[in-house]
């Protein structure tokens, strides 16, 4: 095993690995940035809780709380990322941001309504009879004792 002396004392290989890894850790934790904002109705400014909130091309996504806010941490910093914001009933919104490390960038982002068209349902029902079959909330009264 080596040592290293520093001012005639011994320093063991151990202190300079510990050493690496906290400076590491240090420098790594400066390349991400965070993501936060809201986002909101174009026409009434009311929230949209509970919107996604997807950066493509990686698996980091989060859907907005109730009030229609949202936070990403950890993100890789010095990149631009394409945000795609998407809620039903809304069109999809999607925006370009630029994360720098140890930075907060922050948005709000409006959704205008859009209408949905569905296809049209029809539902055609038939009643299959059977000849034995016994209907208990079914009673049958004669003429003769509704004439009494």
């Amino acid at each position: 095993m080596y040592s290293f002396q520093l001012q005639n004392k011994k320093i063991h290989p151990l202190f300079f690995f510990v050493l690496l890894t906290i400076f590491s850790t240090e420098i790594n934790s400066q390349q991400t940035g965070t993501f936060r904002g809201s986002v909101l109705d174009s026409l009434s400014g009311e929230a949209l809780p509970f919107t996604n909130i997807l950066l493509e091309n990686t698996a980091i996504g989060v859907s907005t709380d109730a009030k229609g806010y949202f936070v990403i941490t950890g993100i890789p910093a010095y990149q631009t990322y394409s945000v795609r914001v998407s809620f039903m009933g809304y069109a999809t919104k999607i925006l370009n941001i630029k994360i720098r490390p140890d930075e907060i960038t922050q948005v709000q982002i409006f959704l205008s309504p859009s209408n949905i068209q569905l296809q049209d349902i029809e539902k055609i029902g038939e009643i299959n009879k059977q000849p034995n079959e016994t209907d208990i909330g079914l009673q049958k009264i004669d003429i003769r004792k509704i004439e009494s």
